[in-house]
């Protein structure tokens, strides 16, 4: 069977499946020590054979693996524990399936659904937000595939002259700065800061975040330099901003008494250096206001999943477009 007759075969609820993923787990042991046995597979379908094209299926497991499976010791020795209890069952962790439908105009609609087990939720903090990013990258990519620019420059960014908040870095020159990498220096590629403000609409007030990118306007012409901020951007929304209704109303009240109704909450940075082979090395660096910070202590924790984020972005896990 061809890869189109595949896909026409292989449908969920009148839509054809393009590709996905499971990832399955149970308990094993090795030389009599315990361990996870970790399979990642095609999609099953409700009579249980495999569905998707199968190149599109180990990208998208490779894919998987890189994110929404990279977690933490803490996390694997919990996940452990979870598996040890199910006895050498078989586990559905996660499954993800990326489907397309022709429209009436003759257009494709895609769509990509996911889910995760319960249980994994409870016990990897983090998960939701490595499936989120999983999710967007596929999104982004399949709409590049699609013809459709939907991340234009002047629809993603407001260029600003300058930031209320200014960078902790040295002002240095094009040639001081090539020079420094070359001696092993490291220089800051990128800042996101996240300003949190107090707006009024219609009387009432209501909490509000920019996301502003601080960095070279130069850099802002790179196609690879947008995808990163609109990419790690999208962590920081997903991770550290990820508050509830009563921390919401905690920092308005915290805001409000600043007398500037704002406040940058966040800054995450990406530091650039070169390695012996002349490749970059990239470091990812945070800093949580200490007012957010007390009115949200579980904060500190989202931070650290938003910086182990940012470096599986910037490594190329979600890098679309030419490297500058």
């Amino acid at each position: 069977m061809s890869e189109c007759e595949e896909e026409r075969e292989n449908t969920e609820g009148g839509e054809v499946v393009l590709g996905g993923v499971e990832v399955h787990v149970k308990f094993t042991r090795y030389q009599g020590d315990p361990g996870i046995q970790l399979d990642l597979t095609a999609p099953a379908g409700a009579d249980g054979a495999p569905e998707g094209v199968k190149d599109i299926n180990m990208r998208l497991a490779g894919l998987c693996r890189a994110t929404v499976m990279n977690m933490d010791d803490p996390a694997r020795l919990r996940l452990l524990a979870l598996v040890e209890q199910d006895g050498g069952n078989d586990r559905l962790l996660y499954r993800l399936v990326v489907t397309a439908q022709t429209a009436a105009d003759g257009s494709h609609v895609t769509r990509v659904d996911d889910r995760i087990d319960p249980a994994f939720a409870r016990i990897d903090a983090g998960v939701a937000g490595r499936a989120s990013g999983c999710r967007q990258q596929i999104e982004h990519l399949l709409a590049k595939n699609e013809g459709e620019d939907e991340y234009k420059s002047e629809e993603m960014f407001e260029i600003l002259e300058k930031t209320n908040y200014p960078l902790d870095i040295k002002e240095q020159t094009e040639e001081e700065a090539r020079q420094g990498m070359l001696e092993g220096e490291e220089f800051m590629l990128l800042e996101i800061q996240v300003i949190g403000f107090v707006e009024r609409h219609r009387g009432n007030e209501s909490l509000a975040f920019d996301y502003i990118a601080a960095m070279s306007q130069k850099a802002l012409s790179s196609e690879w330099m947008k995808e990163k901020i609109r990419l790690i951007s999208k962590v920081c929304e997903d991770t550290v901003m990820g508050i509830d209704k009563q921390t919401t109303r905690r920092l308005s009240a915290s805001i409000l008494g600043t007398g500037a109704r704002e406040l940058c909450l966040y800054r995450l940075s990406v530091w650039c250096s070169m390695r012996d082979d002349g490749s970059p090395r990239y470091s990812v660096r945070d800093r949580i206001d200490p007012w957010f910070e007390k009115n949200d202590p579980a904060a500190g924790k989202r931070a650290d999943e938003a910086r182990r984020l940012a470096g599986v972005v910037m490594e190329g896990g979600a890098a679309v477009g030419d490297h500058p």
